[in-house]
């Protein structure tokens, strides 16, 4: 844990360090970055509101991530292993080709995790309880 908090330390550094080497020109505002970096350890969607997570309640982090940006890996296509994997689960079509169809994996994984969720058919649910 410790070699990966001195990673992050060095990322941050490395990429904002920099921002006030050379210092603002006279009469120009200040345009420092706004930057806050989360790093968790075992952190699941479960945990955070912002990804559909009901477990805990993070009303902080869920409007940090509605008005903040997440950092997606755009143009991120998955290795061929997991559009088979998922092909095979029935959470991607047969027919789908990751040379020309969009695929968002965050919503796929999200689909994989909440497959292997426990859910009791209605007519076995004992009464009053909720689904």
């Amino acid at each position: 844990m410790r070699k990966l908090q001195e990673i992050a330390l060095v990322l941050a550094l490395a990429a904002f360090g920099r921002a006030g080497v050379a210092g603002p020109s006279a009469g120009a505002p200040s345009q420092r970055p706004n930057i806050i970096i989360v790093l968790a350890d075992d952190l699941g969607y479960e945990c955070i509101g912002a990804d559909g997570g009901e477990t805990y309640q993070t009303p902080v982090l869920d409007k940090l991530a509605q008005t903040g940006m997440r950092f997606d890996m755009p143009g991120f296509k998955p290795p061929a292993e997991y559009v088979r994997e998922m092909k095979r689960y029935g959470l991607l079509p047969e027919t789908f080709d990751l040379a020309k169809d969009p695929i968002n994996v965050y919503e796929m994984d999200r689909k994989y995790w909440d497959s292997f969720i426990y859910k009791p058919a209605s007519h076995l649910a004992p009464e009053g309880h909720k689904q």
